[in-house]
């Protein structure tokens, strides 16, 4: 697995992205980025790596990141949840649940 791969939770829908390698526990309790609802257990979904410039509570990775101009700027990488839905509704896929 690679170190910022996305990951996901819940019982397999049988896609592709559903790799047993990626799976992970479900994140209980904490909200998901679309909706702010807090992911229970039975959600679906993913952690997507998001970078970030201060800890808000969540684990992290320190990375360097190389600006345009050469310059290397110390930041943070957390893994945050979706709701499987609510990720495809970001994408612009309304009816999400009708693919599943």
């Amino acid at each position: 697995m690679a170190l910022f791969e996305m990951q996901w939770f819940g019982d397999s829908w049988g896609a592709p992205c559903n790799d047993p390698d990626l799976r992970v526990d479900t994140p209980i309790d904490l909200p998901c980025v679309r909706c702010r609802a807090p992911i229970v257990g039975g959600d679906r979904g993913f952690l997507l790596p998001h970078v970030e410039s201060r800890l808000e509570g969540f684990d992290f990775v320190p990375v360097q990141f190389h600006t345009p101009y050469g310059l290397t700027k110390a930041s943070h990488v957390t893994f945050r949840p979706f709701h499987l839905g609510c990720l495809l509704q970001s994408l612009g896929i309304d009816d999400g649940d009708q693919l599943l």
